[in-house]
């Protein structure tokens, strides 16, 4: 899955990806907890996210277990795994119990929907190579025009851009790294020139790749001296 973050109101911020294995709730394939609670809401293409604004009831419940989630996997005591489980199992009744069927989609757009899926697949794959139209659209079998609009029809963002910020948001995890300069990461996501890749990360995310850098290593020295 994909995630990515963005500055609010022009402040710093951080966040939580909690991902896990739907298994942890249905056990295995076809099993009645599958075929009744998952699979409608898994395999429904025209969901693709829930927001919980807390502009309904049962957000505040959900949140309240996504924060308990969180901090029961920082305690980490002796039956903690045991009690996650418990919370996903919590968090998924809610989301099932008020969860609203979306209109059936048709065989067009579940074709489509997996295109889409198989370019990011192959964006994933192959960000920190030379991604060219012609190989996207070929690996899709689409021509070079309409694998464009396709993209940006149910991306809401032209694919190039889109690759551009991709790769922005993986060069973060070589930025917390002090054994990578700024051009080794600018190569190891894909960008050949480092200044252009320098000037990209400034105007995606509002601010110095160098300040970032030297942002994240602070932290990194502040939490090895609490352990």
């Amino acid at each position: 899955s994909l995630h990515a973050g963005c500055m609010y109101e022009n402040q710093d911020c951080e966040y939580i990806s909690i991902t896990f294995d739907p298994k942890l709730i249905f056990g295995y394939e076809n099993s009645i907890f599958y075929l009744k609670y998952v699979s409608p809401i898994i395999r429904n293409f025209s969901l693709s996210a829930i927001y919980f604004n807390l502009s309904e009831g049962w957000h505040k419940e959900v949140t309240d277990i996504l924060q308990d989630i969180i901090r029961t996997g920082q305690q980490q005591y002796k039956s903690y795994e045991i009690d996650i489980i418990i919370k996903l199992e919590q968090f998924w009744k809610l989301l099932f119990l008020n969860f609203q069927s979306a209109p059936s989609i048709t065989p067009y757009d579940k074709r489509n929907y997996d295109r889409i899926r198989s370019i990011l697949s192959y964006i994933e794959e192959n960000y920190s190579s030379k991604l060219t139209l012609e190989d996207i659209a070929e690996h899709i079998h689409l021509c070079k025009g309409e694998c464009c609009r396709l993209f940006k029809q149910y991306m809401k963002i032209p694919l190039f851009e889109f690759i551009i910020e991709f790769r922005i948001e993986k060069s973060l995890n070589y930025l917390a790294n002090s054994n990578f300069s700024i051009s080794d990461i600018a190569v190891n996501v894909g960008f050949n020139d480092s200044n252009y890749y320098s000037k990209t990360f400034c105007k995606i995310k509002g601010c110095s790749i160098l300040n970032t850098k030297k942002s994240f290593l602070v932290r990194m020295i502040y939490f090895n001296n609490l352990k």
